[in-house]
């Protein structure tokens, strides 16, 4: 199950654009702004099923004294880390990743519009300790992001201690493909459909081959452009 604010965009999605959408926007926007900042963070970070208890086989594995931790826990409870997590940037940015580039293909539901996306790197950025810059969004296919550390983090996490460039490839529609084929709503692609035909799995196919075939050009300049800073660095006696 997704937290409050993803579920809160498929609700979106679901009612189309006509009065219900824009009166649960309306009625959302005037609580989350009476609650403030802070509590809507918590709000929307909230599992609205709550996630089921697992015995937990590890528990008290170690020797005592215990320490807290996954092993001194009787139960685990396993829950949809939400969006924050289905994108690779926070495992590969830990400091001894030392990670230079990514490529993230997001084929969510809710890229129709750009809020999340604007949403999670923000709270990205704030937690891992980033300034990001957007170097070229030119082209919708492939949009090219740079991040550089500031010292800071939200206390939990170590900050960042690498700068990194993200090439981000939203699966969105294509016109060279089907202009009326928008993936994050086609009813055959919701994330509780498995039957699919094989024309169906044919154009989703052909779409992402279009986008990367219209965006690619951008991530090969990424690293070349990498790839050309190692260089004279090596040359130069540097790291």
């Amino acid at each position: 199950m997704l937290p409050v604010y993803p579920n809160k965009i498929l609700l979106e999605l679901a009612l189309g654009s006509g009065w219900a959408k824009k009166e649960f926007k309306r009625v959302y926007d005037e609580a989350m702004e009476k609650m403030g900042e802070q509590k809507q963070r918590i709000f929307e970070g909230h599992q609205p099923v709550p996630s089921p208890e697992n015995n937990n086989f590890s528990y008290h594995l170690d020797h005592p004294p215990y320490k807290l931790g996954i092993t001194n826990s009787p139960y685990l409870k396993l829950m949809d880390a939400g969006v924050s997590n289905d994108s690779p940037v926070y495992p590969m940015t830990r400091p001894a990743r030392k990670t230079e580039n990514v490529v993230r293909f997001d084929c969510s539901s809710v890229i129709v519009g750009r809020e999340l996306f604007e949403k999670e790197q923000k709270e990205f950025c704030e937690i891992r300790g980033f300034e990001r810059n957007a170097r070229d969004t030119t082209n919708k296919y492939c949009e090219i992001h740079d991040y550089t550390p500031n010292g800071k983090s939200n206390g939990y996490c170590p900050p960042a201690e690498h700068p990194f460039t993200l090439c981000y490839f939203p699966y969105l529609p294509n016109d060279k493909v089907d202009p009326k084929f928008i993936p994050a709503t086609e009813k055959f692609m919701a994330f509780n459909n498995f039957v699919y035909t094989s024309e169906q799995v044919d154009k989703t196919v052909k779409l992402a081959r279009q986008n990367w075939d219209d965006g690619h050009q951008k991530v090969k300049d990424v690293i070349i452009d990498v790839w050309k800073k190692k260089k004279a660095a090596r040359l130069s006696g540097g790291k």
